[in-house]
């Protein structure tokens, strides 16, 4: 796992390089850093898996990491270490105002295909590029060193990725980044991943809304299948998951609960113990470095018939990026 220590060569001329694309970007200067010196540990036995590449700052943040080895060999045969998945499609809103705000008016259903080639520029020769449905173009045949997912952005979605992906993975080696790990909209990923905690390592920290997992243990292809098809407003997912507040605290376990809080509330039977929870969650201080925290507590009681009339708006200073990565 990296380190703010961290001295192999890639540190600044990554984080510079990547940081000239996160206009352009879903992530932030931290998690560009985060994916920039993950790369640089990729050792050959494995593919780098950019999942849910959207412009490209994230697979830049990747090429910038990976050591020299990496221009001269790939495992399966493959001249090209990295893998960059995307639909290169509009399909959202939020899709197409980032691209409005770039310059780049694009109409539903057009390509971005030609905005991500050029933020790679001549380093594509380093880079497979799937373009299409992930269910689709997803199939990967050689084993992954390192996965950054950010395409699980439906139950469905998510259970597809486990059932193709985590069996690849290297015990002892792989390290999976869930971009969306601490998103309360995306509570499918947290119920997953707590049901494998058997077999990953994490890193006690939280950088935007990734998270970080070390395959440290064996995953048989049970426990994949039961992870896959785990309900989020389980409460035995919830339970296991709460083993995580040691590592990561009592705030970034509030963006969790929150999630929980979602998942139960298209559940009727549940729905009053995500109000209580919910109102639990509304009336304490709200988690450090998270400034988005008012606005997806709003959109939490929401989505559980609430309309709040009163939201803490305590916005925090973002944490310096040393001391989330210490």
């Amino acid at each position: 796992m990296p380190d703010a220590g961290s001295t192999d060569g890639t540190d600044g001329a990554g984080r510079a390089d990547a940081a000239a694309y996160l206009p352009a970007a879903f992530i932030c200067e931290a998690e560009a850093w985060l994916f920039g010196q993950l790369a640089a540990r990729w050792s050959g036995r494995g593919r780098v898996v950019d999942a849910g590449s959207f412009l490209g700052a994230s697979t830049r943040a990747l090429i910038a990491g990976l050591p020299a080895s990496a221009r001269e060999r790939a495992p399966g045969g493959s001249s090209k270490p990295l893998v960059a998945l995307d639909r290169f499609v509009v399909g959202d809103a939020y899709v197409q105002k980032a691209l409005a705000k770039l310059g780049q008016a694009r109409a539903r259903g057009e390509s971005f295909l030609d905005l991500f080639l050029d933020t790679i520029g001549a380093d594509l020769r380093l880079v497979e590029v799937r373009a299409g449905d992930v269910t689709r173009v997803g199939r990967l045949d050689a084993p992954i060193e390192l996965c950054v997912i950010d395409l699980a952005k439906s139950q469905a979605l998510n259970a597809h990725l486990l059932s193709s992906w985590f069996g690849r993975l290297i015990p002892g080696v792989s390290v999976v980044v869930q971009q969306d790990f601490f998103s309360p909209f995306h509570p499918w990923i947290a119920a997953s991943m707590a049901s494998m905690l058997p077999s990953f390592d994490l890193a006690p920290w939280r950088i935007g809304e990734s998270a970080v997992f070390r395959l440290a243990r064996p995953l048989d292809p049970e426990r994949i299948a039961a992870a896959a098809q785990r309900d989020p407003a389980d409460a035995a997912a919830w339970e296991e998951a709460a083993r995580w507040s040691e590592a990561f605290g009592a705030d970034d376990m509030k963006l969790l609960r929150l999630g929980r809080c979602v998942a139960m509330a298209a559940e009727t039977g549940r729905r009053a113990r995500a109000v209580c929870e919910w109102e639990s969650l509304s009336s304490e201080t709200p988690p450090a470095a998270c400034p988005k925290w008012p606005r997806l507590l709003r959109l939490a009681g929401r989505a559980l018939g609430i309309e709040p009339t009163h939201v803490a708006t305590h916005e925090p200073e973002p944490v310096p990026l040393d001391s989330v990565m210490r």
